[in-house]
């Protein structure tokens, strides 16, 4: 809840609290309020330097992006809600390049979204989402998360309990975080202020973040504005660049009445894994747990790489090979021959060529092949690595080639990871 309502809960659940010890049989429990709604505003700007490597250099980062959107709060579940995006779009500029702009495709459809460790997390109703939608909302200054921020700072002077800091700053886990607040006990009015710095790890890099937020109610008496200023020193990750960055943000929100058409949609966050649809080359697609996150995505290359714990386990490349004649595939003794040319003297040892056919008629090869490593920074010497080669052919002729790439030491756990993810490789219609 938000504005003058969400205040008043408060006012109200304090004054419980209070009485907690009074007993009075003639109390009885307040009728549900109705489901709260809210429309939502929201301008965001990032600018700072990106850096895709240690090695190479700082470029520079602009991105604009802005909202609007319909939230139905859950009656039952706290920090859930049904939203429906009206717009969303993005901007994004890196170094020279040409600004590439990122919206939600047209009639999406609500989502259901929901506060959880690590940020805000979303489950589209209407299909899943791209890879670039899903970034796309990834909302810098999420209501539900302030909401909780503001109610964190209002009854406890708290906010270090794991949910309320990494749904508010959006990462994985938080080391360690300070704040200076500033929030009245028992308002007439909204108004509050939370300053402070956390360290913090989100997709496997170390994250530096120092962070200013206030929120106050506008004169006519119901619009809450919140304004974000935050500044982020990330290391370069396993799937993420570094970036050195500051973000300002403007968020406002009006209490409305529920929609009809959100009031009586289920906001229970799904309690199976929510996948992410990745596009693959020879006009393949996948989906993907949130384990998988995409490290680099385009029509002739995608590398997805496997993180458990903020610890990598696996890299996937994926690329298109030659397309065969419909009803052809290549043959397992070429296709091991063509494993050999490719990891040369890396190999201590290549496997033999294992093949066999799915369902849909799509038809796979695979082909395991080890030798040492690079060193980790614990190990004394080369790591024992494996790489695993499979190739997929469509009846049509199309085929996409996959290489695993993983430690050894990973390599029993890993087994049914890559089974999975091979038998959800789909090949589109032309």
């Amino acid at each position: 809840m938000s504005g003058r309502r969400y205040f008043r809960a408060v006012a109200l659940t304090l004054a419980a609290t209070a009485a907690s010890g009074q007993e009075d049989a003639a109390d009885t429990p307040p009728p549900p309020e109705p489901p709260f709604a809210y429309r939502a505003t929201l301008h965001a700007e990032i600018n700072g330097t990106l850096r895709v490597s240690y090695e190479s250099p700082p470029l520079p980062l602009s991105l604009t992006a802005d909202y609007e959107f319909v939230d139905v709060q859950s009656a039952v579940i706290e920090g859930a809600a049904v939203r429906r995006y009206e717009s969303a779009v993005s901007t994004v500029t890196v170094g020279d390049d040409t600004p590439a702009t990122t919206a939600l495709r047209p009639n999406r459809g609500p989502q259901r979204v929901f506060l959880e460790i690590g940020g805000v997390g979303v489950a589209a109703t209407g299909g899943p989402l791209t890879h670039d939608e899903a970034g796309l909302l990834e909302l810098p200054l999420d209501p539900l998360a302030v909401m909780r921020l503001m109610g964190s700072a209002l009854l406890t002077d708290d906010v270090s309990d794991e949910l309320t800091a990494t749904a508010f700053l959006g990462v994985d886990t938080v080391r360690d975080v300070t704040a200076d607040i500033t929030a009245p006990r028992l308002p007439d009015e909204p108004v509050g202020r939370v300053a402070g710095t956390a360290e913090a790890a989100d997709d496997g890099a170390t994250v530096s973040i120092e962070f200013t937020v206030a929120w106050r109610t506008l004169p006519d008496g119901e619009t809450v504005r919140v304004d974000l200023t935050r500044v982020d020193k990330r290391e370069v990750g396993p799937v993420s660049p570094g970036m050195d960055v500051t973000t300002t943000a403007a968020l406002t929100y009006v209490p409305i009445d529920p929609p009809a058409d959100l009031a009586g949609l289920d906001p229970t966050p799904p309690e199976a894994p929510r996948y992410l649809f990745v596009p693959l080359p020879a006009n393949a697609a996948i989906l993907v747990t949130p384990e998988w996150r995409l490290f680099h995505g385009s029509p002739s290359v995608v590398v997805l790489r496997l993180l458990r714990s903020g610890r990598p386990v696996a890299q996937a490349n994926l690329t298109a090979a030659a397309r065969l004649s419909p009803g052809e595939h290549t043959p397992d003794a070429v296709f091991r021959a063509d494993v050999a040319n490719a990891v040369g003297a890396a190999a201590d040892a290549i496997g033999e060529a294992v093949s066999g056919t799915r369902e849909d008629g799509v038809r796979f090869a695979r082909v395991v092949a080890s030798g040492p490593g690079p060193a980790a920074a614990d190990d004394d010497g080369p790591r024992a690595m494996e790489w695993r080669y499979v190739l997929l052919t469509a009846p049509d002729g199309r085929q996409l080639s996959a290489l695993f790439t993983l430690d050894a030491r990973d390599a029993d756990a890993f087994a049914a990871e890559e089974s999975g993810f091979i038998n959800a490789v789909r090949f589109g219609d032309l």
